[in-house]
């Protein structure tokens, strides 16, 4: 049986894009990053879930600013790669779970059905 991994509560309820950025400007090694993707990955995720709530359960504009953090996230960790690797990844062909899953993985995370989660 495939595991099932089922949020409980809003992650960085009390957060905001910038608390995490100022984060990571004093939090800078490639596991700190990849927390930081985590989080902002299941935030935008449960973000987007409440977006096709009927009535919505939250703002097109929370949902937006929080894509936007997730979109630079991704696009650090997949210079990273690409620099390590030496070529450009197509995302076409990973899409953008597969694309930066060995740096999460290897940073202490899995993806469970769209969430990225902390290894135990």
């Amino acid at each position: 049986m495939k595991q099932m991994t089922v949020l409980t509560a809003e992650p960085l309820k009390d957060w905001e894009p910038n608390d995490v950025r100022n984060w990571l400007k004093k939090n800078t090694e490639q596991c700190d990053l990849a927390a930081a993707m985590s989080m902002v990955w299941n935030k935008t995720g449960w973000l987007h879930h409440g977006l096709d709530d009927d009535p919505p359960t939250v703002t097109k504009r929370d949902y937006c600013k929080w894509r936007k953090l997730e979109e630079e996230l991704f696009h650090m960790i997949l210079a990273t790669l690409e620099s390590e690797i030496g070529t450009r990844i197509d995302l076409a062909d990973t899409g953008w779970i597969r694309a930066i899953a060995p740096f999460m993985e290897r940073n202490g995370f899995f993806n469970s059905g769209g969430w990225w989660i902390k290894k135990k």
